[in-house]
């Protein structure tokens, strides 16, 4: 059962848990225990992203629902190894977007990838219902936009150092406003006469 989905668009908990169903019924396995887990998120990673991957336990309780044997020692030690892995995670990944926040102004490119960093943080943890992760990311992008902002203000830079810094201040609100039409926005921005003509050497 192949599952394939556009970037940027979310799966249905009907669609996971009917691919949940079909691996594990593939596998011939009548029982459950950290080997079929492992196996079951890696082809759910294939199939959605692995920002997308349900947690061992939530795996484990729909395939109970299946009649499925669950070797519990064994679940309850591969969620709680996924659980420190996810954390691990989310740690470096605040951390990568730290320079968000840097005194140094970003340019363009860099300002971009971050942006769009923020963005598939923001799909994993809407997936996973982390709501503490989502206040903290749009807290960083604030503060970020913040940063921004007082680059833009700060007189020892150049004038069109401060006019990057002031675009790059408009990119983040935009995605605090509507970060699922944000890719297509920025695109379509950069693509502009009025951006073309403001920043003629953007990299």
């Amino acid at each position: 059962m192949k599952v394939r989905r556009q970037r940027g668009e979310h799966i249905s908990t009907k669609t996971c848990s009917e691919l949940i169903v079909s691996i594990w019924r593939e596998s011939g396995s009548p029982a459950v225990g950290a080997s079929e887990l492992t196996h079951i998120q890696q082809a759910l990673a294939e199939a959605f992203g692995p920002g997308e991957v349900p947690s061992p336990a939530r795996i484990a309780r729909e395939l109970a629902h299946q009649g499925a044997a669950l070797r519990h020692p064994e679940i309850i030690e591969s969620d709680a190894r996924w659980r420190e892995s996810q954390i691990a995670n989310q740690i470096h990944a605040f951390e990568r977007l730290r320079s968000l926040q840097t005194r140094v102004p970003l340019q363009f490119n860099r300002a971009a990838v971050i942006v769009a960093e923020l963005e598939e943080l923001r799909v994993r943890f809407v997936s996973a219902n982390d709501e503490l992760a989502l206040a903290d990311l749009k807290t960083l992008a604030i503060e970020a936009r913040q940063a921004a902002t007082n680059h833009a203000e700060d007189e020892s830079l150049s004038p069109a150092d401060r006019e990057v810094q002031t675009e790059i201040s408009e990119w983040i609100r935009v995605w605090l406003e509507a970060p699922n039409l944000f890719g297509q926005w920025l695109e379509l921005r950069r693509l502009s006469t009025e951006f073309q003509e403001k920043f003629p050497k953007a990299d």
